[in-house]
């Protein structure tokens, strides 16, 4: 029990680390993002909620990228409802790029070899 607690403790902290450095950025400009458009705080909620959703499950490793209309659809999606942010794209990439590679360097290995643990059935730590 203790081995899964600790699993999903070193997930969730990677997950942050992961979106850290893009949602500073997010933050710092909310208002101007939010003043350019009507309804904007609603969309860039919900496109960050999606995000944030999807980022998740790939650190969890159960983020499968469909194909065709679907990934067209959730492509749209995102650009529709994270319009007033799509200027600072290059900006907010290179934050991702910045949070994978954290992620990489400090977690990719460890929960790796957690997951490998657990699908084991290693010896409990209690």
């Amino acid at each position: 029990m203790k081995q899964k607690v600790n699993y999903a403790l070193m997930s969730v902290l990677g997950f942050l680390v992961l979106i850290a450095p893009m949602l500073t950025v997010v933050i710092l400009n909310w208002e101007e993002y939010t003043a350019h458009s009507y309804g904007g705080t609603i969309k860039l909620t919900a496109g960050g909620v999606m995000a944030a959703v999807f980022l998740f499950l790939m650190v969890l490793g159960k983020l499968k990228m469909p194909r065709g209309i679907i990934i067209a659809g959730v492509i749209f999606g995102f650009a529709w409802l994270l319009e007033s942010i799509l200027q600072d794209l290059k900006l907010l990439s290179g934050m991702f790029l910045l949070g994978e590679t954290l992620y990489y360097i400090f977690f990719q290995t460890i929960l790796k070899r957690m997951r490998d643990q657990l699908k084991e059935g290693a010896p409990k730590n209690e």
